[in-house]
């Protein structure tokens, strides 16, 4: 007995010694964006934004989930979803809904009391024409840790048009996608793309009776077009011009590009890019066309905005950052099939159309000065185009 006694308690000394001798393991650290693992190796003295990064994460661990409130489809939000949690394991809930849905929910939370959400992440309408007047919205800026999005020189190397894309002047509100709208795709069985160069070609009586159109009287396609070539490519005679042609308006994106494939109409105006492309994929004798006036971009639903009060502060710095970074948007840009406003994002993946081209003239129109004209715009073409 006493000799298995004996026996056991070498064992367990041994095991001691072991383990007191055995390497430490530092905890693992998350990369920045952008870097290696080598690069940010145990050991290292951080300073400057690599600790603030280091900081954020260990921070953002603790909190373990960032609450996002969507208005882009389901495809971005899994993808932005199993990115973030696969990179720092911290868990992105979300609430889906249109625009309005949204800024009403976040509403009645805050009249209960409830600060329930930490980001705001999609079109750029919304949060600028309802969020950020009720007070909802707090300074995005101050998230930033990233030399992308502070450092001047590398911001003006980075982002289309060299400077950050913010959507108001109190840096609130930032729109991180930039790509083309759609104008016109013809049916060129029907219509030669010689005859299609020009908004005013529209206007040519030959058409009367075969333009189809996105609703220009809300918001989406049909309404960013109607909002760019307004304010700045033409003006709003130019819709009046329009409307003589007997344009048909849908809010079917799917019929319309149907009926141009199909022939029933020669041409159809802000037509989505991925129905058309479906349909192309088909043989369909479909053929987009760029005026020569120039284009607005948009950033579609990729517009991003922190709440004044995030219950996870650091989950929602953390996100903020990573989103924004190359690795973000690469995530977002395949997920959306749209090209983003930083200018070091792969394009290959896309398709012309929705690519930036070199010497096209763009408008950018995702403005806090041109988005709060939109709604009296959208009123003007309901009586325009004779719709209630």
């Amino acid at each position: 007995m006493k000799k298995g006694f004996f026996a056991l308690t070498v064992m367990l000394l041994v095991m001691v010694l072991l383990a007191s001798c055995a390497p430490k393991v530092a905890p693992q650290r998350v990369p920045a964006p952008g870097k290696t693992a080598t690069e940010t190796s145990p050991g290292v003295a951080k300073q400057g934004w690599e600790k603030e990064w280091d900081e954020t994460v260990a921070a953002a661990r603790k909190e373990g989930k960032v609450v996002v409130l969507f208005t882009g489809g389901a495809e971005i939000r899994n993808a932005m979803a199993k990115g973030f949690y696969d990179k720092f394991g911290v868990v992105m809930d979300s609430v889906s809904g249109a625009g309005v849905e949204v800024a009403e929910k976040l509403t009645r939370e805050r009249r209960a009391g409830l600060y329930l959400t930490d980001i705001y992440q999609g079109g750029v309408t919304t949060p600028a024409i309802i969020l950020k007047p009720r007070e909802l919205l707090g300074p995005l800026e101050q998230n930033f840790i990233l030399p992308e999005l502070k450092d001047p020189a590398e911001v003006k190397k980075i982002w289309w048009g060299g400077e950050l894309p913010w959507v108001d002047e109190e840096h609130k509100i930032f729109a991180f996608m930039a790509y083309p709208q759609a104008w016109v795709v013809i049916n060129t069985n029907l219509v030669k793309p010689e005859e299609m160069k020009s908004f005013r070609d529209l206007l040519n009586p030959k058409w009367k009776g075969k333009i189809a159109i996105f609703d220009p009287t809300t918001t989406g396609a049909g309404g960013k077009l109607l909002s760019a070539v307004a304010l700045q490519i033409l003006s709003m005679d130019f819709w009046r011009e329009l409307s003589k042609q007997d344009v048909f308006v849908t809010r079917d994106n799917r019929m319309l590009v149907e009926w141009v494939a199909h022939g029933k109409y020669a041409m159809a105006i802000a037509a989505r890019p991925e129905e058309i492309a479906l349909f192309q994929k088909e043989g369909a004798p479909l053929m987009h066309r760029t005026p020569e006036e120039g284009i607005g971009l948009t950033t579609g639903s990729g517009g991003l905005a922190i709440m004044d009060r995030p219950p996870h502060p650091n989950a929602a710095k953390l996100f903020v950052n990573w989103l924004l970074s190359k690795e973000g948007m690469t995530v977002w840009s395949k997920a959306g099939d749209v090209q983003s406003a930083r200018l070091d994002i792969a394009t290959d993946f896309l398709s012309p159309e929705k690519v930036r081209q070199p010497g096209v003239k763009y408008y950018y129109l995702e403005k806090e000065k041109f988005l709060t004209q939109e709604r009296e715009l959208y009123l003007q073409a309901r009586e325009i185009f004779g719709i209630r």
